[in-house]
Formats: C-alpha cells, sequence, structure tokens
C-alpha cells in the first residue's frame, strides 16, 4: 500500500513537472517575435525593372544579404528604421 502511494506521488510530481516545462515554452514563443528584427523578406512584381527594384532597396536603406531562386530576396534593413516602418514604406 505505502508503495503505490510512493508510485501515485512520484506520478503527480512528474505530471506536475511536465506541466511547467510546457507552460514555459508556450510562455517563451508568446514573448518571441514573429519576424527578425531589422530585416525583411521581398518579392517585386515581375513587371519590375532592375532599376526600379535598385532604386526601391536604396530608398528603403537596406542592403541584399541573399537573392532566392524564386526572385525573393532577404534584406538587411538600416539601423534606426523597424521592421514595421519599413514593410509599411514599401507597401503599395
Amino acid at each position: 500500500m505505502r508503495r503505490l502511494k510512493n508510485v501515485g506521488l512520484a506520478c503527480c510530481l512528474v505530471l506536475a513537472i511536465a506541466s511547467l516545462a510546457i507552460n514555459y515554452r508556450v510562455e517563451a514563443q508568446e514573448r518571441a517575435p514573429t519576424y527578425a528584427p531589422q530585416e525583411i523578406l521581398i518579392k517585386f512584381k515581375p513587371e519590375a525593372t532592375s532599376l526600379q527594384r535598385e532604386s526601391i532597396r536604396e530608398d528603403a536603406g537596406a542592403t541584399t544579404r541573399r537573392s532566392f531562386g524564386s526572385g525573393a530576396q532577404h534584406w538587411q534593413i538600416e539601423p534606426g528604421v523597424t521592421t514595421e516602418e519599413a514593410i509599411e514604406s514599401l507597401s503599395c
């Protein structure tokens, strides 16, 4: 009988620890930004010329970190401009 109590107590302890770990992970995910600060992914319409694309990138004060086969680009935004501000200024 005493052994059953100890097993029951151990199970409750394991469940409590697991619950705390799950709650910690959920809270950490809720606090984490859903984007990389100072970075954006952008893809132009096919009719945009390379001169237009370059002009827009320069106006945004961004540098190209990577170009993808899909035509999308990964830009690094200049310091002092938030990701939200950059996206808003680029939105048509």
